[in-house]
């Protein structure tokens, strides 16, 4: 049984009788999974926090152009990761005002299907965290039928857990439970300079909750 709680399983798709002669390869549907016993103590967890950074607020209209993610275990940081994407379409200018990211930065950077299938890899057993995980998630998600492969992993958000740890904060956008931890941001709106402070704010309300288990963050997991 531990070995299915991180697995990854491959379908080989067989084109039909009636398929047409021009669409004849074979496709390979990737399904990655990890799971991990609510008991298990927060200590043992390995955390991958994570930010995008797209050209709008829909999955299904918009897309990535920064993946950045570091991960954790036992509140240091063993390893990184940073790339940024070439989008299929132009760079909005109120994106570029809002992150500073310009279309020469984007240019000879590497496709979503190139990155996507490295950070997957980075992943590996890992508990995901992000700041409104439901909106990185939405596009974790569509990338990942662009390159046919399914995801199924614990994914926590620290919104949701400002909500309830931090309710007498007037907002819980990150600015402001930043502010409240006294955590500097090295550059807002990109990737890893969201990731880091991401990263510090978790910990603390970790630590100031006496959160012990994985079990007890239950109610902030993204579905």
């Amino acid at each position: 049984m531990n070995k299915l709680k991180c697995s990854g399983f491959y379908r080989v798709l067989f084109p039909g009788r009636d398929s047409d002669s021009s669409e004849q390869e074979l496709m390979l549907h990737v399904e990655q999974r990890y799971e991990i016993a609510p008991s298990t103590s927060i200590s043992d967890l390995h955390w991958v926090v994570f930010d995008f950074e797209t050209t709008g607020l829909s999955s299904k209209a918009n897309e990535i152009i920064e993946i950045g993610a570091q991960r954790y275990h036992a509140g240091k940081c063993l390893d990184s990761f940073h790339s940024m994407v070439r989008p299929t379409k132009g760079l909005p200018p109120r994106i570029t005002k809002i992150t500073g990211i310009t279309e020469p930065m984007l240019a000879d950077a590497p496709p979503l299907d190139t990155v996507l299938r490295k950070f997957l890899r980075f992943l590996r057993e890992g508990v995901l965290v992000a700041h409104n995980m439901s909106f990185d998630k939405g596009f974790l998600l569509e990338g990942c039928k662009q390159i046919n492969f399914s995801l199924s992993y614990p994914t926590y958000c620290t919104v949701k857990m400002a909500r309830k740890f931090l309710r007498q904060l007037p907002r819980h956008n990150l600015d402001t439970i930043a502010a409240h931890y006294e955590v500097d941001f090295v550059e807002r709106h990109r990737s890893i300079g969201d990731v880091e402070v991401t990263s510090k704010v978790l910990f603390n309300m970790l630590e100031e909750n006496d959160i012990k288990s994985i079990g007890q963050l239950n109610e902030f997991r993204v579905p």
